[in-house]
């Protein structure tokens, strides 16, 4: 009868030291478990990290199949780019751009069509071709033409012609700083809008 009780005994306290063990294993097993999740989720953006800094995110519209973004490597160039896209779509202008050029970060690939390249080449000559028509030719403009000229007056018109006639013709525009009156300052005022033609 003893011999039973303590036996009871000897079973309840392994029961209680197995089930204590247990629990701290547990415990154990859970904690390792949790320092292997947070080193997993840091080697993940890490990773995260370095393969976004191998990344160039640019943006291709215009006369392409498949306009959208597009993530591209450093050293990548802009004909990849295109070519992501889907390529060029028939009316595009291939002249538009450089398709050589090196792509970078965020970059806004706009591919033109043909008729908006000549469209925007269209405009550029009729500014340019107003330039020149509202240029003043140093060599051939009467006194009113020089006065119209910042910081010309009625003097520096009539020291400019006088000039013209004792000296010959300019032979650059730079030459009209050798006007009496006629220094640095002014010409800097109108070199863009005088031409020795």
């Amino acid at each position: 009868m003893i011999q039973k009780s303590i036996l009871r005994i000897f079973i309840i306290l392994s029961i209680c030291l197995l089930m204590t063990a247990c629990k701290d294993k547990k415990d154990y097993v859970s904690l390792s478990d949790e320092i292997t999740q947070k080193d997993i989720d840091n080697k993940q953006d890490s990773s995260v990290q370095d393969e976004t800094s191998d990344k160039l995110v640019v943006y291709v519209h215009g006369a392409v199949k498949k306009p959208g973004v597009y993530v591209l490597h450093p050293g990548d160039r802009v004909y990849q780019a295109v070519d992501m896209a889907g390529g060029m779509t028939s009316d595009a202008e291939k002249r538009a751009l450089n398709l050589a050029e090196t792509v970078s970060d965020e970059q806004d690939i706009y591919i033109m069509t043909k008729k908006e390249y000549d469209e925007k080449h269209e405009s550029n000559d009729k500014e340019k071709q107003s330039m020149s028509e509202t240029m003043v030719n140093i060599n051939t403009a009467d006194s009113k033409m020089l006065m119209s000229l910042q910081g010309i007056g009625e003097a520096k018109a009539t020291a400019i012609i006088a000039y013209r006639e004792e000296n010959g013709l300019f032979t650059s525009k730079e030459d009209i700083k050798k006007v009496s009156g006629i220094g640095d300052a002014t010409y800097s005022n109108i070199k863009d809008l005088i031409t020795i033609e």
